[in-house]
């Protein structure tokens, strides 16, 4: 192989590396920077360096590829617009006085449930039922605070890798903490 010759993993690394934030940012303002969006810019983002990965052969002949990686951050970010506005399509407003009344209600519901659910062990189960190295990245990003590019460094991925595991990691942690909460709940109900 010609030396001169980039990898399709090394030309991917360096789309990555390159445009990775631009392609971020601009997520955040097709989202107007709403904060209640922000695992939507997140999933945009990362879907469309996916989508750049499997695309590889064709963005090396590409003659805009920050161009190619907007239309597709576009693209995805409109489809999930279309998604949460047809799944909002049918929702109902519920009057003020309800709304008052079932605060309450979940109010005192919260702190029942904060009263019998120990936060530090819950913690401590979820961190448990990860992989090894799923805790590691759990440590060094949410933990010791560390920088993506010095975990990419550290762990020898790139940097898109690392955004990707971060994000596939805060679902799991989601999602084994709901379960974790609805077994206790439902034991003690």
């Amino acid at each position: 192989m010609n030396k001169n010759v980039q990898s399709h993993d090394d030309f991917y690394n360096e789309i990555c590396n390159k445009y990775f934030k631009d392609v971020y940012e601009f997520c955040v303002y097709l989202t107007k920077g709403d904060k209640n969006l922000n695992d939507m810019v997140e999933e945009c983002t990362q879907e469309t360096f996916l989508e750049a990965k499997k695309q590889i052969e064709k963005l090396r002949k590409h003659p805009n590829i920050k161009g190619w990686l907007y239309v597709t951050a576009k693209n995805l970010i409109n489809n999930s617009f279309r998604k949460y506005y047809i799944k909002n399509k049918y929702e109902i407003t519920v009057p003020d006085e309800i709304i008052c009344s079932s605060k309450i209600v979940l109010d005192e519901l919260e702190k029942v449930i904060d009263d019998e659910i120990d936060v530090d062990k819950l913690k401590i189960d979820v961190l448990k039922r990860l992989k090894e190295e799923e805790y590691q990245f759990y440590m060094d990003y949410f933990v010791e605070k560390k920088p993506v590019k010095e975990m990419a460094e550290k762990h020898n991925i790139s940097v898109s890798a690392i955004y990707t595991r971060i994000y596939r990691l805060k679902l799991k942690i989601k999602k084994i903490a709901v379960k974790e909460i609805n077994q206790y709940i439902g034991k003690n109900m």
